[in-house]
């Protein structure tokens, strides 16, 4: 009997150990968030893109369809997230799929009802908060009332003087019901969030420095004066270049080698271990047509660029224009190859014209961050890296928002993004209380990054006290441009940069490559030089003809003269 026990009190411990074992194993499992969705419109991509983004700062992302979710990706899964915008029943099996990976669940969208922790919740249409948590937002958001629920309520939304349930902890889930996201909402959600999931971070957060557009007609003493305040506070930065300009007076192009004084400035700032990021090529799509400086979006029709030639361009076509989903897909896919090619071109004539001067970028950005899906594709096809802001959706420009970490969202092809959430305060739109309220609540959400985005044109004061209150939040670590890996690619040039800073570049046929370049930079000054050299070669040609014509007359005339010796 003795025995017995002594045996049945070791299996007890097995198990016990067992148990503690896979716990710690589980706690080891790094984050892969499964993000899964039921959509009815093409409309509703934008929050599922949002979504993505915010949880790809942590780890790595997979986002799917509920359709085509499988047993073996959740078997990789650490997390769940699932965004429901369709009324319509789950199929049995994907339900059963999601509630029994005892994984921590997040629940969005109006079909909440349907799981288990949920059941009794009822919703009663939709409306607009003007505050989370008691801040009040700058833009009011989207969200769902929830008339009755069981479970506790984390978060909530005023609408009026009516306050709402936002985010509600169920039994093994947890609900938010919100409709739409935008960065400050995400910024006051996000901890609350991570929380609830327990989601793996760390506390580590930074800080980078950009100066920005930077073009070849800037002048030089505002560049070298942002870049000595900057080094008087030891902060690194990067330089963001557009490498050309339309000249308002002749409307001639400018490019920085017709400004040397400001071309050697910034060779000496990149020997001097400062990194460039590629900021388009002209700032424009049609040269004087908006104030607004988009190149990748049509700011006159307000939609993705839809031909080559600005002048041709029509507004794109929405949905309704269609007769069905797959042939405005086909319609979709035909702008996003003009789109593709657009961007393409742009790319090639940003890196070549900065690499022709000695330039080298190491990652790309869109002034203004206007731009469709399609070309942040394709800008991924040749940068690793992108800074600046993010449009979120394909149908117009008013969904744009950066995000509170280094992100890698999956509808911009994985890219690495690095976001611009702070500028140099000013005396009309952007004063000192916006600067903290930014930075207070970033220093809340694990792993975020302040960048902060200086135009060269900036007040110089102004840029001091911007750094001053900066200083104020110690938790942020600068981050040096020339310590991120990053990589190029294009039809002929390749630059690659490691974690120590040290860049590689490589040309496929240098000498074709620098003469193509110098008859698309200089093709009046490239004739007169083949013309030159044309003649410098008749010239050389007529000397020798003439030499040997000399030589062969003395050789006859010796020869002739030889026998009468």
């Amino acid at each position: 009997m003795k025995y017995k026990v002594q045996v049945l009190f070791a299996i007890v411990l097995l198990l016990i150990g067992c148990v503690i074992l896979a716990q710690k194993a589980e706690a080891a499992k790094d984050n892969h968030f499964v993000i899964t969705y039921s959509m009815a419109d093409q409309k509703d991509e934008a929050i599922i893109r949002k979504v993505q983004a915010m949880f790809s700062g942590y780890g790595k992302t997979t986002q799917i369809s509920l359709d085509e979710l499988t047993e073996e990706q959740m078997k990789e899964a650490s997390h769940v997230i699932y965004i429901g915008f369709t009324k319509d029943l789950l199929a049995k099996n994907k339900l059963a799929l999601l509630e029994d990976s005892h994984l921590p669940l997040l629940l969005m969208g109006q079909n909440v009802q349907q799981f288990s922790a949920f059941k009794t919740i009822e919703l009663t249409g939709s409306g607009k908060i003007s505050s989370v948590n008691h801040h009040s937002l700058d833009k009011q958001v989207n969200l769902l009332k929830i008339k009755k629920h069981a479970g506790d309520v984390k978060s909530t939304g005023l609408q009026f003087d009516k306050e709402w349930p936002l985010i509600i902890q169920g039994k093994n889930a947890v609900y938010c019901a919100l409709a739409d996201i935008n960065e400050e909402v995400q910024q006051y959600i996000q901890p609350i969030l991570f929380d609830l999931l327990h989601v793996k971070t760390t506390n580590e957060k930074q800080a980078f420095a950009v100066i920005g557009n930077i073009n070849p007609q800037t002048p030089k003493a505002n560049l070298k004066k942002k870049v000595h305040i900057l080094r008087q506070h030891n902060i690194p930065f990067l330089l963001a270049l557009t490498p050309a300009s339309v000249n308002s007076g002749n409307k001639t192009v400018v490019q920085f080698e017709d400004k040397k004084p400001l071309k050697d400035e910034l060779l000496k700032l990149q020997k001097e271990g400062v990194a460039f990021i590629a900021s388009g090529y002209s700032g424009e799509y049609e040269s004087g047509i908006s104030q607004q400086s988009m190149e990748f979006w049509n700011a006159k029709t307000n939609s993705p660029i839809t031909s080559l030639e600005p002048y041709k361009a029509q507004k794109m076509k929405t949905q309704l224009a269609f007769p069905s989903e797959k042939t405005f897909d086909a319609y979709r896919v035909e702008i996003g190859a003009i789109e593709r090619e657009y961007t393409q071109q742009r790319i090639e004539s940003s890196v070549n014209s900065l690499t022709n001067n000695g330039l080298y970028p190491i990652a790309f950005s869109i002034h203004n961050g206007a731009g469709s899906s399609y070309v942040y594709q394709e800008i991924a096809q040749h940068f690793s890296t992108y800074f600046g802001e993010v449009s979120f959706s394909d149908e117009n420009d008013q969904n744009r928002m950066v995000q509170s970490t280094i992100t890698r969202p999956k509808f911009m092809g994985g890219i690495t993004v690095y976001p611009y959430n702070l500028q140099v305060i000013n005396r009309v739109d952007y004063h000192a209380a916006m600067m903290k309220t930014m930075l207070d609540q970033l220093v809340t959400i694990d792993q975020s990054v302040a960048g902060l985005f200086i135009d060269v044109s900036d007040d110089y004061k102004d840029l001091e006290t911007s750094l001053s209150i900066i200083r104020q939040y110690p938790q942020f670590t600068w981050l040096d441009g020339r310590n991120i890996t990053a990589s190029v690619h294009t039809k002929h040039i390749t630059i690659k940069q490691n974690k120590r800073g040290e860049q590689q570049l490589d040309l496929q046929n240098k000498y074709i490559y620098k003469v193509k370049q110098e008859l698309q930079n200089k093709p009046f000054e490239f004739v007169l030089w083949c013309l030159f050299i044309l003649v410098l070669l008749f010239v050389i040609i007529f000397f020798i003809n003439v030499l040997r014509l000399r030589f062969t007359l003395k050789k006859r005339l010796f020869e002739e003269r030889k026998p009468h010796g």
